[in-house]
């Protein structure tokens, strides 16, 4: 069984999944992937109707995502308490921030979205679009790859996709509400 970087048992990891000293690195976990991936199209889909600009669509975008990083990396350490093992906060902080990063590349898609739409010369309503578009995709990948990681059959894993990619069905529809 793994151990938080206080030393308490934490059965939600498996072994391997947090960094030691000089030990490999965690890899982001699907989860926390389809987290940001989620996080990322709902405030590009939602707010990409109400800005007149790409570069205020791209600044609201990162600071709800960093918020949203910000806050899992809170509940990390509030799901980790001290246990009476001694161990610095800056460490724990630290561990933290590096073991929530799946959240924030989960997010990049989006942000490369926004991009790209941008040098295009896309509009924000645009840019909302095509990212819950490509989002609907994407997660039907990343539910199909969690499921496959984890010994399904290829038929269980595609229906893991469409479950997935439901997510973003439902963020079209939020966004053809607020239109």
């Amino acid at each position: 069984m793994s151990r938080d970087p206080v030393g308490t048992p934490d059965p939600a990891h498996p072994p391997g999944r947090r960094a030691r000293p000089g030990g490999p690195r965690p890899r982001a976990e699907p989860g926390e992937v389809v987290y940001g991936v989620i996080v990322s199209a709902a405030t590009i889909g939602a707010v990409g109707l109400h800005v007149h600009s790409n570069a205020r669509l791209g600044a609201i975008w990162a600071f709800v995502v960093l918020t949203y990083w910000l806050a899992h990396v809170y509940v990390h350490l509030v799901a980790h308490p001290l246990r009476g093992v001694r161990v610095r906060v800056l460490r724990r902080v630290r561990t933290a921030l590096r073991d929530e990063l799946g959240v924030l590349v989960g997010a990049l898609p989006g942000l490369a979205i926004l991009l790209v739409v941008a040098l295009l010369g896309g509009e924000p309503a645009t840019t909302a679009s095509v990212t819950l578009f490509v989002t609907i995709g994407l997660l039907f990948g990343l539910g199909t790859f969690a499921a496959l990681r984890v010994g399904a059959s290829l038929v269980y894993a595609l229906g893991e996709g469409l479950l997935a990619s439901t997510l973003g069905v439902l963020m079209v529809v939020a966004k053809a509400l607020l239109h």
